[in-house]
């Protein structure tokens, strides 16, 4: 079953990994190496994880090579697609439901900067907008200054040590 570990919501309250693909979490994290070992196409449990994530949610894939055909397939689809190689041997892909907001990836900037840019970025969302940025790690010393806003907001930890955060604009 998908799990999103180290996954944050509401104010940073650790959420339970739902018991299946259907979720009305933002994030849903699978990994496909076992599944792709034994031989078994992982299609069709790809395709109802993303038809279970709300708009500029994140599915985050961790496989065992660049899998070119479904970035294809979801790009067409209309979704963001971005793959990263983390080893010969294991690729994390990310696809944002309905390709937008496109991911800030501030993992190569100097602290405080991440901070401050993801508070700028919160500061002027609009109702019902929303924020997507990828950090170097959990973002522990930025969870109060979000608690304070009209904001919701997600975090999860990737497998490889960084975060994705999603953020939402309240009415």
């Amino acid at each position: 079953p998908p799990t999103a570990p180290g996954a944050l919501s509401h104010g940073g309250e650790p959420s339970e990994p739902p018991p299946t693909a259907a979720t009305t979490s933002p994030f849903t994290s699978l990994d496909l190496r076992p599944l792709i070992a034994r031989g078994v196409d992982p299609l069709t449990t790809i395709l109802a994880a993303v038809e279970a994530l709300p708009r500029a949610g994140v599915l985050l894939l961790e496989v065992p090579f660049r899998p070119a055909p479904l970035l294809s397939l979801l790009t067409r689809r209309g979704h963001g697609v971005c793959a990263e190689g983390l080893d010969e041997h294991r690729w994390l892909v990310e696809v944002v439901i309905g390709g937008a907001p496109g991911i800030e990836d501030l993992r190569d900037i100097e602290p405080p900067e991440p901070l401050e840019r993801v508070l700028t970025a919160s500061a002027a969302l609009q109702p019902g907008e929303i924020y997507l940025a990828r950090l170097p790690r959990f973002p522990r010393m930025l969870l109060p200054h979000l608690r304070g806003r009209a904001v919701h907001f997600d975090i999860v930890e990737r497998s490889d040590g960084a975060a994705l955060l999603r953020v939402e604009k309240l009415p």
